[in-house]
């Protein structure tokens, strides 16, 4: 009797041994495959890892341009119209931007900004759906001066937006 049960225990014990044995080989090649990816100490499949942190770059053809955004921003803040210039603000920046609008001295500054033909992009700064443009107000010296910056980012409709100015 107790050989049968140290029998049957000894099967059970190598059938638990062989089972974690293949389980740890269909992990590990799970992972040399690439369907589990490890990230910050978690692991997810490639699906869960896209919904949990979507991807950051995408490309859609542009149905505007910076230039014509700053244009038209330009134009709203030249006529006092704060609302339409709010349009031109990406959407995750624009309560910000509207706080500071609400200052008379900050939309005020905003009216000295130059023409669209001023401002320049930068290049080696810009790329997909991100464009870095510079600028320098009336009297700024472009030796020793700080340029000012405008942020582009381009939505996932297409729409060019600014970021920051």
């Amino acid at each position: 009797m107790k050989r049968k049960i140290i029998k049957i225990l000894g099967i059970i014990l190598i059938i638990v041994v062989v089972l974690g044995i293949a389980l740890v080989a269909y992990t590990y090649y799970k992972i040399e495959t690439g369907q589990l990816v490890q990230w910050e100490g978690k692991w997810y499949t490639p699906e869960e890892l896209k919904e949990k942190y979507p991807p950051q770059h995408y490309e859609v053809e542009a149905k505007n341009t910076p230039e014509e955004v700053y244009k038209k921003f330009r134009e709203a803040v030249i006529n006092n119209n704060k609302e339409k210039a709010l349009q031109y603000i990406a959407e995750d920046q624009r309560e910000e931007y509207r706080k500071k609008f609400d200052k008379k001295s900050f939309f005020k500054k905003f009216k000295e900004i130059p023409k669209d033909s001023k401002i320049k992009k930068s290049e080696k700064e810009s790329f997909g759906g991100m464009s870095y443009y510079y600028y320098y107000l009336e009297g700024e010296d472009k030796e020793n001066d700080i340029p000012h910056s405008i942020i582009f980012i381009k939505t996932k409709d297409g729409y060019w937006k600014i970021e920051s100015i």
